[in-house]
């Protein structure tokens, strides 16, 4: 690599270095700078240089704002993830766009500056604020990967501490009071089914027919519901372990006949023909978006003056009621679509006193 000083006046130097061939035009490339100071100073610049670019460190300065940036970023991803993933990743881009760390040169932004900007997020869920630190490091990664950047200065901020929303679950009477109270509701035999299968409200949602395993006693969970602007669909689940076939009971299969009944005949009348969703609106004769079905749950529990619980926590019940029942942790891990036991174990281990307390009194039964 070679270089060269001129001296330009009294303490001032220019630096001169060549750069690699252009990738694209194969023409020669220089790069030059004025150093104030002595000659010993310019050279340490010029050995600066030189090194930067024989390692693979040198970085040609650009302007290119934060803001700019991600947005290329966005476009870099759309096609490579998931379409839910890159909506998601669409939203946050613009929350960081709204703030004032996106109009600074790229090249510019110090660990502090995304501290300070992430402090600022005033009103903001710590999930959503770590949501906006995990986009930003991935785009910053990207920006090295590329040779924008020499390092990725969100590496040296820590993480927003996401909030645990508390877990809360009903007792088997509890459970079984709701199921009562709502019996004639539209929504009943999907609160009925989350509670029997501890499947995520996305999961269900998706659900068509064709899923259903009538004879053999199984529901085949293989997607889960996406919801788009503009449309709704369905996609894969995040992980290989959470496409999966859960065994269910005779009370299942025979509710979700009666279902399958009445939604044929409401079919009929709106002149729908065959609607494959196992469940469905009206208006769309598609699944309703869980945001609804959410607000709709929380007004069932209130009528039904049961302890209140999200409809996520169906899922919790499901697996904290077979846990006390003594049923494996890795049944129930692989009924609930969890990547790992552990998984089960770290997020249900307030059952597992419980569990023990009953070992040793087998243990204690068995008169050794």
């Amino acid at each position: 690599m070679r270089g060269c000083i001129y001296k330009r006046s009294k303490n001032s130097w220019t630096v001169v270095v060549e750069l690699p061939r252009d990738p694209v035009t194969n023409k020669r490339r220089q790069k030059s700078i004025t150093v104030k100071g002595t000659k010993k100073d310019a050279e340490r610049e010029l050995a600066r240089l030189i090194n930067e670019i024989e390692t693979g460190m040198y970085v040609e300065p650009s302007q290119m704002t934060l803001g700019d940036y991600l947005d290329q970023w966005l476009l870099l991803k759309k096609g490579k993830v998931k379409e839910t993933t890159w909506y998601e990743y669409s939203s946050r881009v613009n929350r960081l766009k709204s703030l004032e760390i996106a109009k600074k040169p790229l090249q510019k932004i110090t660990a502090l500056d995304v501290e300070m900007a992430l402090q600022k997020l005033s009103g903001v869920e710590q999930s959503r604020k770590k949501g906006l630190y995990i986009t930003l490091k991935n785009a910053f990664k990207k920006a090295v990967s590329l040779k924008i950047l020499t390092y990725n200065p969100v590496s040296d901020v820590d993480s927003p501490k996401a909030e645990e929303k508390e877990m809360h679950v009903w007792t088997k009477e509890e459970a079984a009071r709701f199921l009562k109270a709502i019996e004639k509701h539209k929504y009943h035999a999907l609160c009925y089914l989350a509670l029997k299968t501890g499947a995520r409200l996305g999961e269900l949602l998706a659900l068509h027919w064709e899923d259903i395993d009538f004879e053999g006693k199984k529901i085949h969970i293989t997607k889960t519901l996406a919801v788009l602007p503009g449309e709704i669909k369905t996609q894969p689940p995040k992980t290989k372990k959470a496409q999966r076939v859960v065994p269910v009971d005779d009370s299942v299969i025979n509710l979700l006949k009666r279902h399958k009944k009445v939604n044929a005949e409401e079919a009929l009348k709106l002149g729908l023909g065959q609607v494959p969703w196992v469940f469905w609106t009206k208006k769309s004769a598609k699944p309703p978006r869980q945001a609804a079905i959410d607000a709709i749950f929380a007004g069932l529990v209130k009528r039904a003056g049961a302890t209140p619980i999200r409809f996520h926590d169906l899922r919790h019940t499901h697996a904290t009621l077979l846990l006390e029942k003594g049923v494996h942790p890795k049944i129930v891990s692989e009924r609930l679509g969890h990547s790992t036991v552990q998984m089960t174990l770290d997020r249900y281990s307030h059952v597992l006193p419980h569990t023990q307390r009953e070992a040793v009194k087998a243990i204690e039964d068995l008169g050794l």
